[in-house]
């Protein structure tokens, strides 16, 4: 296992990961972080938690909407299942890092 440091959106986050799917959760990282500061240029006063979430319906609106490709005869094949593993993961890292704020703060 490897960890990885990724950027989504304002935070960075570490991810353990197998060493060959490295390159691929960097790839998809970036990708992810490109549709959340987008998503953020629209909803600038939104948290991290939420900015996250409408990220991924936006991304579940879309893979559900994509079911045929450009020439509508052949199917789109996406790996939802990788999709929604860094989703879930980066969500739950999103998560603890909330509570840990609010530990931080409750202590303060």
């Amino acid at each position: 296992m490897a960890t990885v440091e990724i950027s989504i959106g304002r935070l960075k986050y570490q991810i353990d990961c197998p060493e060959d799917e490295h390159e691929k959760l960097i790839h998809l990282a970036h990708k992810l972080d490109e549709r959340v500061k987008k998503s953020l240029n629209n909803l600038r006063n939104v948290d991290e938690k939420t900015l996250l979430i409408i990220t991924a319906l936006t991304l579940e609106d879309e893979l559900e909407s994509k079911s045929y490709n450009e020439d509508e005869n052949s199917m789109v094949k996406i790996d939802e299942n990788d999709l929604y593993e860094v989703l879930t993961e980066n969500i739950k890292n999103t998560t603890l890092y909330i509570e840990k704020l609010a530990k931080k703060i409750e202590n303060y």
